[in-house]
């Protein structure tokens, strides 16, 4: 009996082995698929894919007609680049992005929200003054969720485009 059982654990192991991972290693650009190496390529042409998010190579080499550059996959720098009109004062009005998050400390636009509940404002960009939490639904795509509220806190879901003031962090919205 002990003979039978150690033919059959033989069996399983000799299966368990068979069935691993096999990569055929002798083609660079190949080795993105079922690579189990943790070491990251050294060179951005070896495997666009690790260096540069996943949109980044879906062209088909040789294609001409590709527009996929890759880009940079950084947040753009808050406020946004670039003044619309001026108010009038004469003072630059300055379309601002980020979180909104309302509570009684104030409403703010935040770059980054922390996943707490309710969520905190992680680097704000600007503190918001001139504008009632009730008509921010027009700045908001309802596809893009909304405002959620929790414990006398009010955030949203996405980000949102304030246009305004900016002067000393605080965002005048007329």
């Amino acid at each position: 009996m002990p003979l039978k059982l150690l033919a059959v654990l033989f069996a399983i192991v000799a299966l368990a082995s068979a069935c691993g991972d096999s990569v055929d290693t002798s083609n660079a650009a190949d080795t993105t698929v079922g690579t189990t190496s943790p070491e990251p390529p050294t060179n951005a042409s070896d495997n666009d894919a690790a260096v540069s998010g996943p949109a980044t190579g879906t062209c088909l080499a040789g294609d001409e007609d590709c527009q996929d550059t890759g880009g940079d996959i950084s947040a753009p720098a808050l406020p946004l680049p670039g003044d619309t009109d001026d108010d009038e004062t004469g003072a630059p009005v300055e379309a601002v992005e980020g979180y909104l998050l309302s509570g009684p400390d104030g409403m703010f636009l935040c770059e980054v929200l922390f996943e707490s509940l309710p969520p905190q404002c992680g680097n704000p960009v600007a503190e918001v003054v001139g504008l009632d939490l009730s008509q921010i639904n027009d700045f908001i795509d309802p596809e893009d969720g909304g405002l959620l509220t929790a414990q006398g806190i009010t955030w949203s879901e996405s980000y949102v485009t304030l246009f305004g003031v900016l002067v000393d962090g605080k965002l005048n919205v007329n």
